[in-house]
């Protein structure tokens, strides 16, 4: 049986590799920009997660786990600083940016992934429901998430579990080239 267990420092590198799957790659983006030359885009990622599991984030970080190895993971947080759209120089966050001031001062999903090998065993499901869970245990009403149109099996776990599509934006696809062409901020009431 698999159960679910908050995060830890040494999970971090499995944290950016679900991150960056859940957001199609705009993690490395990130990274890119504060890699050395002689530095692994992956090492930066999992010293951005490292430094964030000291501080003790916000909301709850958690994995599935059989009891070998984390198999898939959730963030969800208040959303309280959605970020300017119009600054930082990824053009690409502006349409992320304006649907997630849509959730401000209310729970979010940042990122909800299971490793290719492991899907279609319900883990989703179950992250998804730790993620609800944790929200309605700090008191929140409502939850948000982003889900990008090209991804249609996330939709469908999202809009099972009572999610519904409030807000639409087309994606760039300047720097962060995906496949998708909008991005849905999908919302549900706890």
């Amino acid at each position: 049986m698999t159960g679910l267990r908050p995060a830890r420092q040494a999970d971090a590198a499995l944290l950016a590799r679900l991150s960056d799957m859940a957001d199609e790659g705009l993690p490395r983006l990130f990274w890119q920009n504060d890699a050395r030359p002689d530095h692994d885009i992956w090492a930066v990622g999992r010293d951005s997660f490292l430094r964030l599991l000291e501080t003790d984030p916000p909301g709850q970080m958690l994995l599935t786990d059989s009891g070998l190895a984390p198999t898939g993971g959730v963030w969800t947080y208040p959303m309280t600083d959605p970020g300017d759209p119009e600054a930082g120089d990824i053009p690409d966050l502006a349409p992320l940016r304006r649907l997630k001031a849509h959730v401000s001062g209310q729970w979010y999903i940042d990122f909800l992934a299971v490793l290719p090998e492991h899907r279609g065993r319900g883990l989703g499901r179950r992250l998804l429901t730790g993620a609800l869970d944790a929200a309605r245990s700090a008191g929140a009403a409502r939850i948000g998430l982003i889900a990008l149109d090209s991804n249609a099996t996330a939709q469908a776990l999202y809009t099972t579990a009572g999610f519904v599509t409030v807000a639409s934006e087309p994606l760039l696809n300047d720097r962060w080239k995906t496949g998708a062409r909008m991005a849905q901020l999908m919302t549900r009431a706890l």
